[in-house]
């Protein structure tokens, strides 16, 4: 229904994946044709890791922000 490899490897709890990927410039705010994020794939699994790497990408993003970095 959409999913991404994004939202594959986020479901297997597969982090070296989810880091290129995100350094290739995936979404990780795509969503499947039901509206599912790969955050909610990983959540749905117990993917207890990707849900991690997601909590701490974002965080990151945040922090750079605010700091007026520019951002990928």
């Amino acid at each position: 229904f959409g999913a991404t490899a994004l939202h594959e490897a986020a479901s297997r709890n597969n982090l070296v994946v989810l880091h290129s990927l995100c350094q290739r410039g995936a979404k990780v705010d795509a969503t499947t044709k039901l509206g599912e994020t790969p955050l909610i794939y990983a959540a749905r699994e117990n993917c207890v890791d990707s849900v991690n790497f997601f909590s701490i990408a974002a965080q990151t993003w945040i922090t750079l922000e605010r700091m007026g970095l520019p951002l990928k």
